[in-house]
């Protein structure tokens, strides 16, 4: 990855624009909540849409639908946005998803129907996008902003007059005592909040009119029930403990402390230093270790030096009068750690902490680079490096890789909203790296590898297994004892993530090679936007698209109907739009409720017979091929009389059409294909596994 420069301008300046900078983190309004030391602080919206002027669009409604397959979630997001100004407006859309979560899902209600977006590959989706802006027609791109949070840009956003977005993502539940949580703090006040969490037999609701959330919605999780994990043909997710009964501790006797005070951490800096004073503060009776502590932005500024126990509110009123600005630079902070550590002599007992989001935005932002960095710090008499995430916007996925940098011991990713007490405890004890997990018969397997990993750490593991096969482990060569079973599971859930799990293999064989084989990590990287493209799941090179129309996406060459189906929910549990239908008057409609409500199935998705959905499924797939072919006629003769670069755009578009059969199957070849092996064009319902566990207590925010 390129590195991306920054300059660094003083901090009298960055404070002139903190107003700017904390509106970019939350345009449409924040909630108030005290933190552990009493400092009232804002909490960053977890949805937003702002105008190019950096003013808010009201969002006035927000229907929220999931459902729980142990240890899977899937949530789907309906959102009514409000232009209240009389003029046609392009605004910025951000989401926060939860630590992990993937996004499969951005529809955008274009007139009278719904138009969905399409993976493209990014740099053609911003390409797409550009010409049809310039076009002043109605484009979407939603890309990964950083770390868990994603934005897009929409246009128009029409005057007096509201914009309707769908948005769903999948993630998994890696602790089995993980609550399902719907991030709603520091949302607005809404017209309208109507939630739905679907768990077993179970439904947790809340309904809610002119209310402003003060806390996420959460949703305990199920006792009981021994599950393991889920399972559908070779499609495999268990939930394990591979360490258990192992206390050796790793003691802290001289810890540097890194504190991220970048301006994205403006409106959770009175959290994050509660965070870290209860930290020290439970040190203090572990031992109370040497503590060297240093705030950094684009510059690196020390706060304190001494005994854990002499810090008493020092670190907190430094910190506080420093502010949250300028970027982020995680590359310079560790630069000025080693060369701090090497002037203090430290043998390689010394150990360090990063506070921060792990969000770089100045200086080397690359992973490849930041964690060679890290790996430097060995040389400095740094034993191991850990890590605390702070904030809700944060890059869980870069922080570990540089905690696990080849230092003489690897370290951890802590929660920063866990206790005190299991901070220090986790810090306090020993880690294992080079764990090697095997499955008999599988694949592949993810993580193969676990590094950094300590006793009760639990892990999602995932393994392409024959159907055939049974279950069966090894942890370091030594076989698991397992309890639980494997549950029948839906399979579009189970494979959402199972893809997932795939792409972050095929993206960790990338990066291994990046240095040694620039070829092969190209063709990585290309095996990695295939997946992501054929399977509606987003990866760090993917973008979702939404265009106007169909001819629009045949334009730039992007071949809808061969795409994965649309995985929803249905009023049984997961179902799933069948991609034959995406040209016909839009499905989704009837899928995504627009008021509360058991959400209804189109009464024309029956089932079929098997000869009239053949017949059916060729009648149209012949319909759909012929016009096609003719619109495409119809538009390059239109081209011929056009300005030069029409003609330009023309030109390209007849070049790939005549490279086409090369490589594409002769039309009617095409569709006797269709019409032999294609599903049946209908929208069905999967019902949840029928051992599935009660919800058991429900806890709801805002009740």
């Amino acid at each position: 990855m390129a590195t991306k420069n920054s300059s660094r301008s003083p901090r009298w300046f960055a404070l002139l624009l903190l107003p700017l900078l904390v509106a970019a983190k939350s345009p449409i309004g924040v909630g108030a909540a005290k933190s552990p030391a009493g400092v009232v602080v804002t909490a960053p919206a977890p949805i937003s849409l702002t105008a190019s002027d950096g003013a808010g669009l009201d969002l006035v409604s927000l229907t929220a639908s999931a459902v729980v397959e142990d240890p899977l979630a899937f949530t789907e997001l309906h959102l009514t946005f409000r232009n209240p100004e009389n003029r046609v407006r392009e605004g910025r859309f951000r989401i926060t998803l939860p630590a992990g979560a993937t996004l499969s899902r951005f529809a955008m209600r274009i007139g009278d129907r719904w138009q969905e977006g399409e993976v493209v590959e990014q740099q053609a989706a911003r390409v797409a996008y550009e010409d049809f802006l310039h076009r002043r027609q109605d484009p979407a791109l939603l890309e990964n902003e950083a770390g868990n949070e994603f934005s897009a840009r929409v246009f128009p956003i029409p005057a007096a007059a509201t914009k309707e977005i769908v948005v769903s993502y999948s993630q998994g539940l890696a602790r089995a005592s993980e609550p399902y949580r719907l991030p709603l703090r520091g949302l607005p006040r809404l017209g309208l909040l109507s939630v739905q969490v679907r768990q077993g037999d179970k439904i947790a609701e809340l309904d809610r009119h002119d209310f402003v959330p003060d806390r996420d919605f959460e949703v305990p999780h199920a006792a009981g029930g021994g599950r393991l994990g889920l399972r559908d043909d070779n499609l495999v997710v268990a939930r394990i403990v591979p360490l258990a009964g192992d206390n050796r501790r790793d003691e802290v006797s001289s810890l540097y402390v890194l504190v991220d005070t970048s301006a994205s951490r403006a409106l959770g800096l009175g959290d994050e230093i509660a965070t870290l004073e209860n930290l020290l503060s439970e040190l203090r009776r572990a031992g109370d270790p040497t503590v060297t502590v240093a705030a950094f932005d684009q510059d690196v500024v020390p706060i304190f030096s001494g005994k854990a126990s002499a810090a008493g509110d020092q670190i907190r009123k430094r910190l506080s009068a420093r502010r949250a600005l300028g970027a982020s630079d995680i590359d310079r902070a560790l630069a000025w750690l080693a060369a701090t550590a090497n002037r203090d002599g430290a043998a390689g007992h010394a150990r360090a902490l990063l506070v921060s989001d792990g969000v770089a935005t100045a200086g080397e932002i690359g992973a490849d680079k930041l964690r060679a960095r890290a790996r430097t710090l060995g040389t400095a008499g740094i034993g191991r490096l850990d890590a605390l995430a702070v904030g809700g916007i944060r890059d869980d996925v870069l922080l570990s890789r540089m905690v696990t940098s080849g230092l003489p011991r690897d370290g951890v990713v802590l929660d920063g909203t866990q206790p005190a007490a299991t901070l220090v405890r986790r810090l306090t004890r020993a880690t294992r790296s080079g764990v090697k997990v095997e499955i008999d018969g599988a694949g592949w397997v993810w993580p193969s590898v676990l590094d950094g990993i300590q006793p009760g750490d639990e892990v999602l593991v995932f393994a392409d297994l024959p159907r055939e096969r049974p279950f069966a482990l090894k942890v370091g060569g030594v076989p698991l004892p397992l309890t639980g079973t494997l549950a029948p599971s839906p399979r579009p859930l189970l494979e959402r993530a199972w893809v997932q799990a795939r792409i972050a293999r095929v993206l960790e064989q990338r990066d291994a090679l990046a240095g040694r084989d620039r070829d092969l990590a190209q063709a990585l990287k290309k095996q990695a936007i295939d997946l992501s493209v054929q399977n509606r799941v987003l990866c760090p090179f993917t973008s979702l698209l939404v265009l106007e129309t169909e001819q629009d996406y045949a334009r730039f060459g992007i071949e809808r109907r061969a795409l994965a189906d649309i995985l929803t929910v249905g009023p049984q549990g997961i179902a799933f739009v069948h991609r034959t239908e995406i040209a016909a008057p839009s499905p989704v409609r009837e899928v995504v409720r627009d008021q509360p409500g058991p959400q209804s199935i189109p009464a024309k998705a029956r089932p079929m017979d098997e000869n009239e959905r053949d017949d059916r499924l060729a009648k149209k797939v012949d319909r759909q091929v012929d016009g096609q072919e003719a619109k495409r006629a119809d538009e390059k003769a239109q081209s011929r009389g056009a300005d030069r670069e029409s003609a330009s755009v023309a030109m390209a578009d007849r070049a790939e059409m005549e490279e086409a059969p090369a490589s594409a199957p002769e039309p009617r070849a095409m569709r006797r294909q269709m019409a032999a092996g294609a599903p049946a064009p209908r929208e069905r319902a999967i019902a949840p596994a029928a051992s599935a566990q009660p919800l058991g207590a429900v806890g709801v925010g805002g009740h």
